[in-house]
């Protein structure tokens, strides 16, 4: 908001709020999916492998934000960051309706 609205403290206010319940939202989901697809007699391994597997990209990419953010400057930087998000987004979106999620709702309903 600063790129495009001057020196606001409430929508600073706005952002970091937004960014953390959404932060803390993604985070609840992921932990549940991950736990979701652990298998009960390798839930500690297999939730660590997974776990560490999710940070890779942030651990990689957070490190050329700085640069990448220089060059372009904050409002197409937040704007490309936006438009790399979709395709993730689309995955959700199809593991939501054929993944194993899906799956197990399905059997459990079938059991009764």
């Amino acid at each position: 908001m600063h790129a495009v609205g001057g020196h606001r403290l409430d929508y600073l206010a706005v952002c970091v709020a937004a960014e953390n319940l959404t932060g803390a939202m993604a985070g609840a989901a992921l932990i549940a999916y991950l736990s979701d697809l652990c298998s009960p007699a390798y839930t500690a391994t297999q939730y660590a492998l997974l776990s560490s597997l999710a940070a890779v990209g942030r651990t990689l990419m957070a490190s050329t934000a700085g640069i990448l953010a220089e060059r372009l400057g904050w409002a197409p930087f937040f704007l490309l960051t936006t438009i790399v998000t979709l395709p993730a987004l689309a995955l959700l979106l199809w593991i939501a309706r054929s993944g194993p999620i899906e799956a197990a709702y399905s059997a459990r309903a079938a059991r009764g």
